[in-house]
Formats: structure tokens, C-alpha cells, sequence
């Protein structure tokens, strides 16, 4: 998993998944293991380059588990040509959003496209951490 780690600055990770079976949950625990250290400086944010493939339900479901207990996760951008890829991303954000969850996820054609904004997203949370709460957490 280490060589489809990159990390593109403080918090902005990409990771890039080259076949099906390196998007199952049992492949993803190098990247929680990361998420979890670059959390110690701030707010996180990751972009998913994913390339055309069907998305087994579990993975979905995995990350719904996962961003339960790491609040400092706050952007999830999903870079893909694959229309099964950007809908599941979509029904995971949807889902998010139903439980009310703060965690931003968008979907784009290209990484470059998704860096762009997870960059401004995870900035966006740095900095309203050091003005203090945002509404989402001080709803919480």
C-alpha cells in the first residue's frame, strides 16, 4: 500500500488503486495507520484515484465505519472516469449526509480536479479550527 501513498503536503494525502481487490477493506489499514499520524497536525483530507471498476458494497460501508472515529477526516475527494465509481462515492456521501455527518465528499473526473479542492477544503477546516468551532461542531 505504501507506494499508492502519496503525500502531497501536511494532511493531503492521494492514494491510487490500480485494481479492485486494493480497494477492499482488508487493503486499506496502511492508509488508516497514515490518516491517523498526519491527524496529529490537523485536519485531513484524502483523494481517491480510482480507475474504471465495478465498487463492492462493502467499501462503502468500511468507510462509513471508519470516519465515525476519525473526526479530523474532513474532505474525501474521489477522482474517476468510471461511472460506478463516482455513483458509489455519491450514494457514500448521501449516506454521510443522512446521518448528519460533517465529513465533505465530491467526486471528479480528474485528480488534479480533486486536489484542488480537497486542498481548499482541508484548509478551509484549518482554519476555522483556529477561529474556533464550526456550526457542525458546536452542534455536536
Amino acid at each position: 500500500m505504501a507506494d499508492r501513498l502519496t503525500r502531497i503536503e501536511p494532511g493531503l494525502v492521494v492514494v491510487r488503486y490500480a485494481t479492485r481487490e486494493d480497494l477492499a477493506p482488508t487493503h486499506q489499514y496502511g492508509l488508516l495507520e497514515l490518516l491517523d499520524e498526519l491527524a496529529l497536525d490537523g485536519p485531513v483530507a484524502v483523494v481517491f484515484d480510482v480507475p474504471s471498476m465495478m465498487v463492492d458494497a462493502s467499501v462503502p460501508n468500511f468507510w462509513l465505519d471508519v470516519v465515525k472515529t476519525r473526526p479530523t477526516l474532513v474532505a474525501m475527494a474521489i477522482a474517476s472516469p468510471s461511472a460506478p465509481v463516482r455513483l458509489a462515492a455519491e450514494s457514500f456521501s448521501l449516506a454521510l449526509r443522512l446521518r448528519r455527518h460533517p465529513l465533505k465528499v465530491r467526486t471528479f473526473l480528474t485528480v488534479n480536479e480533486a486536489l484542488e479542492w480537497a486542498t481548499a477544503a482541508r484548509q478551509a477546516a484549518a482554519s476555522g479550527a483556529q477561529h474556533g468551532p464550526t456550526q457542525n461542531a458546536a452542534a455536536r
